[in-house]
C-alpha cells in the first residue's frame, strides 16, 4: 500500500467536504454574482452654429459660425428661453448656447469623433 503524502491527504480532504457539502464545482454559488448591465448610450443631438455667439457670462458658451456643437440638454426648461446645454465638438468646453443660432447638423454624423 501506498504511503500518503500531504498533496494526497488535502486533496481527498477536499473531495470529501465537497461531497459532504453537496459542491460540484458547477453549482451557481460558486459563481460570482453577476453586475447590473448597464445603461444603453445616451445619445446626443448634433448641431451646427449659423452664426458667431460671445457668452455674457461663465455658465454660457462662445462659438463661432461653422462650429460643431455636441447637444447635452434640451430640456423644455432650457429650450423654453430659447437655450441648450452644449459641448463645443473635439474641446471640454460646455455652456449654454443659443438655440436660434443653431441648425441641425445629421451630415456631420459620420464624422463625429469625440
Amino acid at each position: 500500500m501506498k504511503a500518503l503524502d500531504l498533496k494526497d491527504i488535502v486533496d481527498l480532504k477536499s473531495t470529501e467536504e465537497r461531497r459532504a457539502t453537496g459542491y460540484s464545482g458547477t453549482s451557481s454559488m460558486s459563481r460570482p454574482a453577476r453586475r447590473k448591465a448597464p445603461a444603453p448610450p445616451k445619445y446626443f443631438s448634433v448641431k451646427r452654429a449659423l452664426y458667431d455667439f460671445q457668452a455674457d457670462s461663465d455658465e454660457e458658451l462662445s462659438f463661432m459660425a461653422g462650429d460643431v456643437l455636441v447637444v447635452l440638454d434640451e430640456s423644455p426648461e432650457l429650450t423654453q428661453d430659447g437655450w441648450c446645454q452644449a459641448r463645443l465638438r473635439g474641446t471640454k468646453h460646455t455652456g449654454l448656447a443659443p438655440v436660434s443660432y443653431l441648425e441641425s447638423a445629421e451630415v456631420v454624423l459620420e464624422h463625429f469623433k469625440s
